[in-house]
């Protein structure tokens, strides 16, 4: 007996829509285009004509842009990672300045090379192994 499988040309198309698709990301695209499109249909003012093309257009892309996703992720999914990150930013940047608790935030030097032991006629710098006029190169 030999162990040899053979693996069908679709095996990666499992929950997948028309091969491409996921099957999340083709309900999300009917959840956003649906009401659109209602809503849309209820406000035209065109003839029958002016209203496909009205409809059809946003819905098009809105659909397109739900059924690809973002970076291989569905919508709502990437929405939610999204928002979790804003909120984990927000909050680690503050907690650790003492901002939430209401506390002031002391600002702290900043020290500058030209401040320290060196040269304090240098105002601006200059490409590495190039000296300012009238001052000694860093080393």
């Amino acid at each position: 007996m030999e162990n040899e499988y053979i693996i069908p040309a679709n095996y990666t198309d499992a929950g997948k829509l028309l091969g491409a698709f996921e099957i999340r990301s083709a309900a999300e695209a009917v959840l956003l285009c649906v009401p659109l499109a209602l809503i849309l249909l209820k406000l035209s003012p065109f003839g029958l004509t002016g209203t496909v093309i009205l409809v059809s257009a946003p819905c098009f892309a809105l659909g397109g842009f739900a059924l690809t996703g973002i970076q291989d992720r569905s919508l709502l999914d990437f929405l939610r990672i999204y928002i979790s990150f804003r909120k984990a930013r927000s909050s680690t940047s503050w907690s650790a300045l003492g901002g939430s608790t209401g506390s002031s935030i002391t600002a702290h030097p900043i020290i500058h090379p030209a401040s320290s032991t060196r040269s304090a006629r240098r105002t601006r710098p200059t490409r590495p192994g190039r000296a300012a006029p009238g001052a000694a190169a860093w080393t």
